[in-house]
């Protein structure tokens, strides 16, 4: 069982392969070197657009759930909304991504379009089994049973 839940989750990723290799690439003529590491990380691209934001948010969830070991579906949603809020907060005040660009009223409304978005996501049935791989990897010994894993 295990074997085919691996077997699938690589199948997924490399169907997550296809657009990326598909776009064009930009080769840079003068590879400088970064000032400093917010231009390394280049924060602006992860939050380019809603989409991102949503995704970063339910990556960050799930990882915050799986190191505190979070059990219960209220307390789950709650952590992704959390996210989502200190991310948006983050980028507004650093002027990162489209966040930057708003006013407040609109970074509320994108924190909750954001948590309803985060919280959406992960319930897809596919990508579940990706997020509870994850949280087995950190060690919550829940998820590592609905993955039919055996508990350390």
């Amino acid at each position: 069982m295990m074997k085919k839940r691996f077997l699938m989750l690589i199948g997924f990723l490399v169907l997550l392969l296809v657009p990326v290799l598909s776009q064009d690439t930009i080769v840079p003529t003068d590879p400088a070197v970064p000032a400093d590491l917010f231009d390394a990380l280049n924060l602006n691209k992860w939050l380019a657009d809603f989409s991102l934001l949503v995704s970063v948010t339910t990556f960050f969830a799930v990882l915050f759930n799986g190191l505190l070991k979070i059990e219960k579906s209220l307390l789950r949603k709650i952590v992704a909304w959390a996210v989502c809020a200190i991310l948006a907060v983050i980028g507004k005040l650093f002027t990162i991504g489209f966040v930057g660009e708003l006013d407040w009223i609109m970074v509320a409304v994108t924190v909750a379009l954001g948590g309803l978005g985060a919280n959406g996501l992960f319930d897809v049935p596919g990508l579940q089994s990706f997020w509870y791989l994850i949280e087995s990897l950190l060690g919550n010994l829940k998820a590592k049973k609905k993955l039919g894993g055996d508990s350390v």
